[in-house]
């Protein structure tokens, strides 16, 4: 008896460059059955927030580097994420991101 069972594991860019042709959005790659992230910026206050999974690997998607309609200076921020796999496992990422402009 074989048991195939499906892994789940999230790639996070750390820099993205709002505006530019290519990486214009920070967009996290991989495949989950839920997801949720949370991007804040030094001051603690949440600029981004989703749990939309079709957000995943679409390089269109995601944070496009604004705040309340304002677009952020150039810096590093911090992202939270927390999502499960395909079997019901907890997977948590948090760490820090360059917004380049």
């Amino acid at each position: 008896k074989i048991t195939v069972t499906q892994c789940a594991d999230l790639s996070v860019p750390n820099a993205f460059t709002p505006g530019a042709a290519n990486n214009s959005h920070f967009t996290v790659f991989g495949h989950v059955s839920e997801y949720e992230i949370r991007i804040f910026n030094r001051w603690g206050q949440e600029v981004y927030s989703s749990n939309d999974l079709s957000e995943l690997n679409q390089l269109g998607r995601g944070w496009d580097g604004t705040f309340k309609g304002k677009v952020q200076d150039s810096g590093t921020f911090v992202y939270y994420i927390a999502a499960k796999d395909f079997n019901g496992k907890s997977i948590t990422k948090k760490g820090n991101l360059t917004l380049i402009r």
